[in-house]
């Protein structure tokens, strides 16, 4: 067997839509081999991620949980990083692809003192600002400077969106250049489903997917717009990613039209997803990395038909707005709701059933062509 490209994601994979997008892709290629370094999360209750095909492996060398003592979380990193840098010894790698910074040390430790030659692919899920390297964890800053000795001789770097790279090569000083690429967190075809424009009348139905906070999100807000409109929506949330105290005030509102319901297996989604009139995006922008932030999320209720309510602070999400075409993305200021034209955002008689698409089948050829080249 050739030698395969190495992957090396340490959080745990389900939590990370988009790696596990990729790993299926190139999984479907029939002929690529690959090597998947991460780890299990260590809740139980989360869906594990995997693929049915020989050429890939995927090795869960550790445990993850960000909420998590200190003491289990450094335990787990030193764990990781020890087996993955012997993973690379033994598998000799000429191509090593990772995610994010907290990734970076074995890749960095192997490409320092092991081969200076092979040949290093980052992508990172998140934009983190100076500031926030600065007062973020210690371990993550020291990462951070080794694997800026690398910089100069990737073969590819990439971010999520064209604003968050810009503030990236800035930050770092760096020249846009020929290897630094955007790589959208787009969802697969198999996703695509039909919605016809003539929706069904009230009440709109309308669904969250992902993490839950007051503290970031305009989750209260929308809670009791909602809940104030009851027979025009219903509001339904799916979320393992909740504190106790955000979980206990939810669920002290069952029997509203908002409900609370377990994470779905990201393979579930799209079924489940169809069957509603609206996604919503809810963060409030209180860090860059969220301003300019076109999320997952984003694409996936739309190749599933649905229109999309995002912050109008979410400046990343604002070339997605459409006019004149189905589905709607339409920016809504969260801090005033009472103010928001709901009627008219729901309104269709002159807009025309010709959706963008959106689909990683048309932006990872770029990245698995380069991983996979001889």
């Amino acid at each position: 067997m050739d030698k395969p490209v190495v992957l090396i994601h340490f959080l745990s994979l389900e939590q990370y839509p988009p790696v596990m997008n990729l790993i299926e892709f190139i999984a479907r290629q029939g002929d690529r081999n690959l090597v998947v370094l991460t780890t299990a999360h260590r809740d139980k209750a989360v869906h594990s991620f995997s693929v049915e095909s020989e050429r890939i492996i995927i090795k869960r060398l550790s445990k993850s949980d960000k909420d998590a003592s200190p003491l289990f979380r450094y335990y787990q990193y030193l764990k990781f990083y020890s087996l993955c840098a012997l993973e690379l010894i033994a598998l000799k790698p000429r191509k090593i692809l990772y995610y994010e910074t907290l990734s970076s040390f074995p890749a960095f430790l192997y490409w320092k003192h092991v081969n200076s030659n092979v040949k290093i692919f980052i992508h990172y899920h998140e934009y983190t600002s100076p500031a926030e390297q600065l007062s973020g964890m210690r371990l993550s800053r020291y990462f951070h400077q080794k694997e800026k000795e690398m910089y100069p001789t990737v073969e590819w770097l990439s971010h999520t969106n064209p604003e968050r790279l810009r503030l990236f090569l800035e930050d770092e000083g760096l020249q846009l250049s020929e290897k630094f690429f955007v790589m959208p967190n787009y969802p697969g075809r198999n996703w695509f489903r039909g919605k016809r424009v003539g929706n069904r009348n009230l009440p709109k139905e309308i669904v969250y997917v992902g993490a839950v906070s007051r503290e970031t999100m305009y989750f209260e807000e929308f809670v009791k717009w909602v809940m104030a409109h009851k027979g025009q929506f219903t509001f339904d949330i799916y979320s393992n990613n909740i504190s106790k105290e955000d979980r206990d005030w939810l669920l002290s509102l069952i029997g509203t039209n908002v409900r609370l319901h377990p994470s779905l297996a990201y393979s579930e989604l799209p079924d489940l997803l169809s069957r509603y009139d609206i996604g919503v995006i809810l963060y409030k922008g209180h860090i860059p990395n969220y301003v300019h932030n076109a999320p997952n999320k984003l694409f996936e209720y739309l190749a599933c038909g649905l229109d999309v309510w995002v912050p109008s602070t979410m400046t990343g999400c604002i070339p997605y707005h459409t006019d004149g075409t189905f589905p709607i993305v339409i920016p809504v200021d969260f801090t005033k709701l009472y103010f928001f034209n709901w009627q008219e955002a729901l309104e269709k008689k002159q807009i025309s059933n010709s959706r963008k698409e959106y689909f990683y089948e048309d932006v990872y050829p770029n990245i698995t062509a380069r991983l996979f080249s001889s």
